[in-house]
């Protein structure tokens, strides 16, 4: 049964790291979405988040610290390039991956010699790290699924699991997508490569940054929901909408003509990417509690980074073909 304390008052942050030192883990607020988290140094948490999680062995959890020298004493080399950055976008949405120090445990890096590191702009969550040190951290819903934005949706997403929650909401500046992660290059001949797009674009960190080469195949998630997503294109509204089952919910901008018809059932979304971004995960909640077989979320063409961030998105959050 979940343990829930709302709201997030000093009392219950304590009571929460105490709850991170006894092995448990804690679910709580970030700056991008609400995150899950164990101790980063408890093998044994860390095995109790890997199944909660429902994640494979050989992905690596993130590592969420309160300020940079925390960072710094979990890392085995930490480059005049990280510090710039941390300095630059920390606390925010960017997790920087280095070389790890070697007393991490085997668990948190799923066999690998690197860890990646972020500290939140979430004054909750920074709180929780003082209290309670470094937590391996994912976002708060089962592999493959959308992340929660809110403590009711944390509930719902793991509603056996044994998870301290802290209620509190999300800032203002949220960007509402999960981090911008960056690993950085093992020497300067080589470009750092961006894992995955978010709010912090490569022309906002600069230097010399590639993507790094997706397949662009949506991925399965029918295991986890009762439903389907599946995007379509703008201009080829009327035929989505004509060839949809019955139960359908349509996700779309404020401009999309498809909010105009009667015999649609809609979600809009701001037009701008940034008020887009904020709101996606909480339309997706929405439309969870909606009595829907089938969600068609417009894909996005506008031309901008973050639109970018939120494309790759909408294509892992959509169900693989069958």
């Amino acid at each position: 049964m979940i343990a829930m304390t709302t709201p997030a008052d000093p009392s219950a942050i304590q009571q929460a790291a105490d709850a991170v030192r006894a092995g448990s883990l804690v679910a709580f607020p970030t700056d991008t979405v609400y995150a899950l988290g164990a101790s980063a140094l408890d093998k044994s948490a860390l095995g109790a988040l890997y199944a909660a999680k429902r994640r494979s062995r050989d992905q690596p959890f993130a590592v969420l610290v309160a300020d940079e020298q925390a960072a710094r004493a979990l890392a085995a080399s930490w480059p005049d390039r990280a510090g710039d950055l941390a300095r630059r976008f920390w606390p925010g949405p960017l997790t920087i991956i280095v070389p790890a120090a070697p007393h991490l445990p085997e668990a948190l890096l799923a066999g690998g010699q690197t860890v990646g590191l972020r500290c939140p702009q979430h004054e909750t969550a920074r709180e929780l790290l003082r209290a309670a040190g470094p937590l391996a951290a994912s976002s708060a819903n089962p592999a493959r699924d959308f992340p929660a934005m809110t403590a009711a949706a944390v509930r719902a997403a793991f509603p056996d699991e044994d998870i301290f929650v802290l209620d509190a909401p999300a800032v203002e500046t949220s960007s509402g997508l999960e981090s911008t992660v960056l690993r950085l290059a093992d020497s300067s001949l080589e470009p750092d490569i961006i894992l995955r797009q978010g709010a912090i674009s490569a022309v906002d960190i600069g230097g010399d940054v590639t993507l790094a080469t997706s397949t662009g195949k949506p991925v399965g998630a029918k295991d986890h929901r009762t439903f389907q997503v599946k995007l379509f294109e703008r201009g080829k509204w009327r035929e989505t909408m004509d060839a949809a089952p019955q139960r359908t919910l349509f996700i779309a901008p404020n401009d999309n003509p498809i909010h105009q018809q009667a015999n649609a059932r809609t979600i809009a979304l701001p037009d701008e990417a940034g008020a887009y971004s904020a709101r996606l995960y909480l339309a997706l909640e929405e439309a969870r509690r909606t009595p829907a077989e089938l969600i068609l979320i417009e894909y996005p063409e506008s031309q901008d980074p973050l639109w970018d961030a939120i494309r790759d998105r909408l294509i892992r959050l959509a169900t693989a073909p069958e």
